[in-house]
């Protein structure tokens, strides 16, 4: 599976579509050796068709998801009801994603308190899924820090997401740094009976950095590092009174 991931990370093209279906048949019936079937699916899936979407064609796009819908379903693949039940939610959640580029995030901030989205409608959000044990994370602090200082007043919003993370050790880094945004914890999310976000946005690693319009729609998966004033830059400049 790992040679699949990367190859498609690195080398995705249209054509690669076709080969998504057949992979994952014989993935599935190897019976998966030591993978879960969630595990490979969301990880060829994100890896292959989420980054390059914005050049994929959406008929194709369609037809391949309805094709590995099929698949899932099918007594062919070898999975219990249950595996197959959450790939299929999961399957629904990236088709989403890829087609129509819109996040809707959710969960419980740090202090445990409901996060409403729609309170960041209207405004760019940069939302970060980090962890405190991070370091390539805590590089990148520096960067959102001046992004936000710079950019917040003029309708900037920065939402870090603390993944596969301890509550305190989350809490002790949001401290360190000083991070005068909101905060959400998957841990938290999970006591409130709610699915992890890391699960549900088929987070790969961290640190993972999604830019969001004012509509809501992903509009950049790689802006890390200087990339990030330079996109805001041109933004604001071109965009901010429209």
């Amino acid at each position: 599976m790992r040679k699949i991931h990367l190859e498609l990370k690195k080398n995705f093209s249209l054509s690669d579509f076709s080969i998504l279906v057949q992979e994952s048949k014989k993935w599935a019936n190897k019976k998966l050796i030591d993978i879960k079937p969630i595990q490979v699916f969301t990880s060829i899936i994100e890896a292959a068709i989420f980054p390059a979407a914005k050049v994929l064609d959406p008929e194709l796009m369609t037809k391949t998801y309805d094709e590995i819908l099929v698949f899932v379903r099918s007594d062919e693949f070898n999975a219990t009801e249950r595996e197959k039940e959450e790939i299929i939610k999961q399957l629904e959640i990236f088709y989403k994603r890829i087609h129509d580029f819109e996040l809707e995030l959710y969960g419980r901030t740090l202090d445990d308190k409901v996060f409403n989205w729609n309170d960041f409608r209207g405004k760019y959000v940069l939302v970060n899924f980090t962890a405190s044990w991070c370091g390539p994370c805590k590089r990148e602090i520096p960067f959102i820090l001046e992004a936000y200082e710079k950019y917040h007043d003029k309708g900037f919003e920065v939402i870090s997401v603390y993944v596969w993370d301890k509550l305190e050790d989350s809490k002790k880094a949001v401290e360190e740094e000083k991070l005068p945004w909101i905060i959400l914890s998957e841990e938290l999310t999970e006591k409130a009976d709610l699915p992890k976000q890391g699960t549900v946005y088929g987070i790969q690693g961290v640190p993972t950095v999604l830019l969001v319009d004012k509509g809501g729609k992903i509009i950049s998966t790689d802006i890390r590092g200087a990339k990030l004033d330079e996109t805001l830059s041109k933004l604001f400049d071109e965009k901010n009174d429209k």
